[in-house]
């Protein structure tokens, strides 16, 4: 008789326990649908978005300069007014960079900026993002006007191994072997 009551005690934190597990087997199944989701439907709009710009190009004659300014001055409108509405919403941290020098015993020591000085350098890395952007928007945009849109895709797709060239070009960047698997 002592063993039944035993069981019975221990039954309640079974069927808890298993459905915390499975509680949480489903939160992972859903992560796995949404980020299926979201993969999804960035292909969609990646194919939709080559398709349209092809047949605007090839048979309405838009200039590839003109598709792709009006690309971007969308592209910034929607960014402001995103930046607009959730102000203060999600405020985070500024990354304040502290930049070193040497002091008169040549140590490295710590000179931390001014707010102007950290505007400055953020304003100055957005804009020559933002150009390099347009470039490779327009530049984009003038291969599809002239190539086959397949091409242009497989050129495009080059792009992840070029940055890891760059990377370790420039920043001597060291790439994980996977990485580099990653993008054969």
């Amino acid at each position: 008789m002592e063993r039944r009551q035993i069981a019975s005690a221990s039954a309640p934190a079974t069927r808890s326990r298993r459905a915390e597990s499975v509680d949480g087997l489903s939160r992972e199944r859903l992560a796995l649908y949404e980020t299926v989701l979201w993969l999804a439907m960035w292909y969609a709009t990646s194919l939709g978005t080559l398709l349209l710009n092809k047949i605007i190009l090839s048979e309405h004659g838009v200039s590839s300069q003109a598709l792709g300014l009006a690309q971007m001055l969308s592209t910034a409108a929607l960014g402001a007014a995103k930046i607009c509405w959730s102000r203060g919403d999600d405020a985070a941290p500024t990354n304040n960079p502290i930049p070193r020098s040497r002091d008169s015993s040549g140590d490295l020591a710590a000179k931390p900026r001014t707010d102007e000085q950290t505007r400055v350098a953020v304003r100055t890395t957005l804009v020559a993002l933002g150009a390099l952007r347009g470039l490779t928007v327009v530049l984009g945009l003038v291969s599809l006007a002239h190539v086959a849109a397949s091409f242009t895709e497989t050129i495009k797709s080059t792009a992840p191994l070029f940055t890891v060239y760059t990377s370790w070009l420039v920043l001597r960047q060291r790439t994980s072997w996977q990485g580099i698997l990653s993008l054969v």
